[in-house]
C-alpha cells in the first residue's frame, strides 16, 4: 500500500515537472505571438507596447513609446552568417566579432538594445511562469533564450537537430564574464643560451648580468669634484 502511494505520488511529480518545463526544441518549433503594455518612464505618464512574433526560425520584436517611438528586429535564428535585421529589414547588421560592455559598433549595440528590451518590457511584465511555453512569460523567455545562444554563443539552430538540456541552466549573457577580464599582462621572456636549459648556471649568469647592465653607474665613494 505504502508503494502504491510512493509510485502515485511520484508519477503525480513528474507529470508536474513535465507541465512546467519546455525543452529547446518546444521552444524552437513553436509559433506564437504575444503583447505586452505597460505603464513606462517617466512616472508612468506613457505607455509601452512590446510585442513578439515567432514564425518557425523567425523572431521579430516591435516596440511601440509614446505612439511615435518604434522600433524593430527580426532574427532568424536558423540562418547564418549571425545577423540582425533592423528596422523592418532595412538595416542589416552583421556580426564580426564577440560582444563585451564596451563594444560600440551597430549590431552590438542593436543587440544590447533588443535583448534589454525583451527584459524590461517582457520578462518584467509578463504574466504567467517562465517554465510554461503556453504563458506569456514563457513565450518571452523562449524567444530570450532563442536569441541569447544564436547571438552572443554564435549557435545557429536546425529545426531537425536534437537540443535536448540545452537550456537545462537558462541563458546568461557572455558580455557579463568577458567584459569583467582583466587586461593580458605582459610577459618579458629571458635570454635564452644556446645548449644550456632555463635553472643552469648560464642561464643563471647571463640574467644576473643583464640587471646588472641596466643600473645606473655609481661613483665610489669618498671621490668628488670641488
Amino acid at each position: 500500500m505504502h508503494l502504491f502511494k510512493f509510485s502515485f505520488l511520484l508519477s503525480l511529480l513528474l507529470v508536474a515537472l513535465n507541465v512546467f518545463s519546455f525543452s529547446v526544441n518546444e521552444c524552437l518549433n513553436s509559433n506564437f505571438q504575444l503583447s505586452i503594455v505597460h505603464k513606462g518612464k517617466p512616472f508612468g505618464l506613457s505607455v509601452v507596447n512590446l510585442k513578439i512574433v515567432k514564425e518557425d526560425c523567425t523572431i521579430n520584436v516591435y516596440q511601440d513609446q509614446f505612439k511615435y517611438l518604434k522600433q524593430s528586429w527580426s532574427v532568424d535564428v536558423c540562418r547564418a552568417p549571425i545577423h540582425i535585421k533592423k528596422s523592418g529589414g532595412a538595416d542589416v547588421l552583421k556580426k564580426v566579432r564577440e560582444c563585451t560592455k564596451k563594444s560600440d559598433d551597430d549590431f552590438c549595440l542593436s543587440r544590447k538594445k533588443m535583448m534589454a528590451v525583451i527584459q524590461d518590457d517582457g520578462l518584467i511584465f509578463a504574466e504567467g511562469e517562465k517554465e510554461r511555453i503556453s504563458s506569456d512569460h514563457g513565450k518571452a523567455y523562449c524567444a530570450y533564450l532563442l536569441l541569447g545562444n544564436y547571438l552572443d554563443e554564435s549557435r545557429v539552430f536546425n529545426r531537425g537537430q536534437d537540443y535536448s538540456n540545452l537550456f537545462e541552466s537558462g541563458y546568461t549573457a557572455k558580455e557579463e564574464s568577458s567584459s569583467t577580464k582583466s587586461e593580458e599582462t605582459t610577459v618579458v621572456p629571458r635570454p635564452i643560451v644556446e645548449g644550456a636549459q632555463d635553472d643552469t648556471p648560464e642561464v643563471l649568469e647571463q640574467e644576473v648580468s643583464i640587471e646588472e647592465e641596466d643600473k645606473p653607474s655609481e661613483k665610489p665613494k669618498g671621490v668628488g669634484t670641488f
